[in-house]
């Protein structure tokens, strides 16, 4: 889009928020899957990326609709971009920390007995973990997994620090609750 189309996108925007969004949705859809494949190498997770997107310039329409130096398509191709980013960051950390699992597996003698209650512990937390809030989610996997500091991960998610710093205080919370309820 030029200065001009979006300039009157940004006004359909503040006028009709959901036939700016389809217009959107229809116009770049494909074209932001697309360009996520390219950071994620995964089509699924790209298909996941493209609606998070357009829920957040939901989210954000009010704010979106006033003028910007900035192109509606340009913001849409940097969140797009950051969140592939993240994705694949994550999905890569998972990767290393199971290889890694996998060959102090090889190099001690752990039982078979050992192996499957770390493997299912595992796959417990990381279960719980994708009960949680999107935003929890995000943040505490960053952190976790990517060893990012509340300001980088305020910065890959365009949100504040203190709203990571909520987000990981209740993430951890939840983590607390769901595996100490019982004691």
């Amino acid at each position: 889009m030029d200065q001009f189309e979006n300039s009157k996108f940004r006004k359909l925007l503040s006028s009709y928020p959901p036939k700016a969004l389809k217009f959107l949705y229809k116009e770049y859809a494909s074209k932001l899957i697309a360009f996520s494949v390219s950071f994620t190498h995964d089509s699924d997770a790209s298909e996941d990326i493209v609606p998070e997107t357009f829920n957040l310039v939901w989210e954000k329409h009010e704010e979106l609709a006033d003028d910007h130096d900035m192109p509606i398509e340009a913001y849409l191709y940097r969140v797009v971009r950051n969140k592939s980013i993240s994705h694949f960051k994550s999905t890569q950390a998972v990767q290393k920390k199971m290889d890694a699992y996998l060959s102090a597996f090889q190099d001690t003698a752990l039982s078979i007995e050992q192996v499957i209650i770390e493997r299912e512990s595992f796959g417990r937390i990381r279960l719980a973990i994708a009960g949680f809030p999107r935003r929890e989610r995000e943040c505490l996997l960053m952190k976790v997994d990517e060893d990012l500091s509340t300001a980088e991960i305020a910065d890959v998610l365009d949100v504040s620090v203190k709203a990571v710093q909520r987000s990981l205080t209740c993430a951890y919370k939840r983590l607390r609750l769901h595996f100490f309820k019982k004691a």
